[in-house]
This record gives structure tokens, sequence and C-alpha cells, in this order.
């Protein structure tokens, strides 16, 4: 993955109110590679490559109030299109007290190689 260039990605939304649906997975793109990951329950991550058609309607969560859709606009995520991936790291959760989550799995770090500001790069 280092050296490919992020050119999408996708997460689930609510069409009701936009919310994210954190039990579904957040798919990114690398130059045609997808990678996957769902983090559903605090002590498993589910990572998968290539599985997910992110424009086919979500399924499978019949007992859901509300309606979940795949969403390709998130503004935090937006400055990493184009930008080559130089590392990448599995986040460890540490929040502050105690936590149920601490020391779980929270994400995939990545770093572009080129030109975003720190504040930009915070999140990843």
């Amino acid at each position: 993955m280092v050296g490919r260039q992020v050119s999408l990605f996708a997460l689930v939304r609510f069409a009701e109110d936009a919310d994210w649906f954190a039990d579904c997975p957040a798919v990114r793109d690398f130059d045609g590679v997808q990678v996957k990951m769902c983090h559903s329950k605090s002590d498993a991550l589910s990572t998968g490559r290539d599985m997910i058609d992110t424009a086919a309607a979500v399924t499978g969560r019949d007992w859901c109030e509300f309606t979940p859709q795949w969403s390709h606009s998130e503004e935090r995520l937006e400055p990493f299109i184009g930008q080559k991936l130089c590392q990448g790291a599995l986040l460890e959760g540490r929040p502050a007290g105690r936590d149920v989550a601490a020391g779980s799995v929270v994400g995939l770090g990545v770093r572009p190689r080129s030109g975003l500001s720190a504040e930009r790069q915070r999140f990843r």
C-alpha cells in the first residue's frame, strides 16, 4: 500500500440525518486496491481487501430504524484524496480514565507523503 495514492473513501451514514453508522465498515481505496475495516465490537477488528461494492445498497441491517447508505463525503478525509501513502499503522485507543475501549484498535492511521498542514494530518 505504501506509495499508492488515496483515490476514494466510503463510510456508511444514515440517510435521515447523515450520522455515521459506526457498525459498518470504513473503506479506503489506494489506486484500485480497496481496504476495509470494521470495528463493530470493542474487542474485534475485521479487515479485508477488495470485498465491498460501495455503489451497492447497504443490506443486512433490517433491525436498524434508520436507512444506512454509502457516503463518499467527509470533510476530514477529503484532504487525503490524491495523496500518496507513506506509512500506515493500526491505532490503539487510549482514552483518559476508565473506558471499555481502552487498548482496542480504533482505526487505520495513514500519513501522506506531502503537503498537508499539521491540523489536517491530526485526523488520521
